[in-house]
């Protein structure tokens, strides 16, 4: 009796190691599941496209009051009647909107802010576009380091950001229906370029995307997911070392 009572005991005692085993085992490759899974979702999920933006919106918006100064501690000078600066970069009012022709380069900053909408005299202006007026683009040459274009934004004209070397990142409104020759020319440290919009119907509206051809090291191109395709298929696809969808 003393014996079996033993035997008993013995196999109650294996069965427990083995069964702590087990659990062992299956905690083991539970927790080795979990963790894979985290890696390839880490790795599959791209770097915030969007982080130029927690600095720098598309939908800044500013209103100049009668004593010269501007709300939320925007920097304004008044160079003349059409023409101001706002945050040192030049505006000028033409056809009722505004575009962006020139800029300080002693203080623009290396994120410069770009306004929409400018309340002045009692009127509300949308700035249209980034326009060569003078010999060079208003960001040609600067060492600005990245940069979101207004939401209100519509052509984008030549040499813009050309040598730009120190631009990383620039992020494109769905409004762009423009993109002049030669404008990134030379942005050799040109990461990624964000997109709000499809391809436009008329590619060559968008020429200046061949001027990525003067970066040795493509910039990575993010799309909205439901037109990643049409990027792919267009000759724009050629331009970049990869695109993807947000």
């Amino acid at each position: 009796m003393r014996g079996v009572r033993r035997h008993i005991s013995l196999m109650r005692h294996t069965l427990s190691l083995s069964f702590a085993k087990n659990a062992f085992w299956f905690l083991f490759v539970a927790l080795l599941a979990i963790g894979s899974s985290s890696c390839k979702d880490e790795k599959d999920e791209p770097d915030n496209p969007f982080e130029i933006e927690n600095n720098n919106s598309q939908n800044l918006s500013v209103t100049i009051n009668s004593d010269g100064s501007a709300t939320g501690g925007a920097v304004f000078q008044r160079v003349n009647e059409p023409t101001f600066y706002l945050d040192y970069v030049k505006y000028i009012i033409y056809n009722a909107h505004l575009e962006i022709i020139d800029i300080d380069r002693v203080e623009l900053p290396a994120v410069p802010k770009l306004y929409a909408e400018v309340t002045l005299d009692g009127t509300l202006y949308k700035t249209r576009s980034l326009s060569r007026v003078y010999s060079s683009g208003p960001f040609q040459n600067t060492k600005i380091e990245s940069i979101s274009i207004p939401n209100t934004v519509q052509n984008i004209g030549t040499y813009i950001f050309a040598g730009c070397s120190s631009l990383t990142s620039i992020s494109m409104p769905a409004s762009v229906t423009y993109i002049g020759d030669n404008c990134f020319y030379g942005c050799s440290s040109l990461k990624k370029i964000i997109f709000k919009s499809d391809i436009p119907k008329r590619t060559d509206d968008w020429y200046g995307l061949s001027s990525l051809y003067s970066i040795s090291s493509k910039p990575v191109a993010y799309v909205p997911k439901q037109f990643l395709t049409n990027y792919e298929q267009s000759k724009f696809a050629e331009y970049f070392s990869e695109i993807i969808g947000y």
